[in-house]
């Protein structure tokens, strides 16, 4: 199982197994197999098993799927709109869903992608259902005019709203994708919200934006084989619109299986003729 780390705190992209949580940047170096993050701004988080690339190249990632799509996807952002977004960070959050949504093969087709978009605070605010999310001019007139509600941010009620309501028209061989963008901690732990749409097949990706959000809690919303964008400011959220495309795309058109090597059949043991007997 994995989780993907892509950090803007550090410019780098960090692809990790066995994630172990720090507190702060000094408390990874002592541990065995860790990289040393004391020299970096990411303070609660060290992994294992690195691959690093830069920020520039992360920006110049171009990922599309728009053609040859393989699997059917229900896509749902769960987008926080609360008090300490400000407007410039609900633009960026905008303009990251039109971004990614671009590259998607929208449809309503058995192979297609449809997005759904919800809206959280205290409340939830649906811009935009499954069965409504076939085509890019729609989704992105629904982007347009999603509003900045304010409030405080309650992931768990959102994560239970998605589930409950907006997956339940959900196609049933569709894989059901859960895009969750906060910039704050919920305001209750969000471990039982997101445990119960995981046993109700949603795979979820988190994406934290901003130094308030608890990394822990960003894990509790993915769970052990989900996906972390850990993304500094909302200004830099949009640098990385290809990462995020690819993690959608993964689901549209799946790698197939790695055909397995052909088992050799034994060698026989040559079979030795009995030596006659002289007459």
């Amino acid at each position: 199982k994995q989780i993907v780390l892509i950090s803007l705190w550090h410019q780098h992209v960090v692809t990790a197994r066995k994630p172990d949580t720090c507190v702060t940047p000094g408390d990874c170096g002592d541990k065995e197999g860790l990289i040393n993050t004391a020299d970096s701004m990411l303070s609660l988080r060290a992994v294992v098993g690195t691959s690093a690339t830069s920020e520039a190249h992360a920006e110049e990632d171009e990922v599309s799927c728009t053609t040859a799509a393989t699997a059917a996807v229900d896509l749902v952002f769960l987008v926080d709109c609360s008090s300490s977004l400000k407007a410039a960070g609900h633009e960026a959050s905008k303009t990251f869903l039109k971004n990614v949504v671009k590259s998607l093969p929208l449809g309503n087709g058995s192979t297609y992608t449809r997005v759904a978009i919800v809206q959280f605070t205290h409340k939830q605010y649906p811009e935009i259902s499954l069965d409504q999310g076939t085509s890019l001019p729609t989704v992105e007139d629904a982007v347009d005019k999603m509003q900045w509600h304010g409030g405080s941010t309650y992931t768990h009620r959102g994560i239970e709203h998605v589930n409950t309501k907006t997956f339940a028209k959900a196609r049933s061989d569709a894989v059901k994708l859960l895009v969750v963008i906060a910039d704050g901690n919920s305001q209750k732990n969000p471990k039982s919200a997101a445990d119960t749409a995981r046993a109700d097949g949603v795979e979820i990706v988190a994406i934290g934006v901003g130094p308030k959000i608890d990394y822990a809690q960003l894990e509790l919303i993915a769970g052990t084989d989900g996906t972390i964008f850990d993304v500094s400011e909302y200004a830099k959220l949009n640098d990385f619109v290809g990462k995020a495309t690819e993690v959608v795309c993964e689901k549209v058109k799946p790698s197939p299986a790695a055909t397995p090597e052909p088992t050799a059949e034994p060698t026989p043991e040559p079979i030795s003729e009995p030596t006659p007997e002289p007459t």
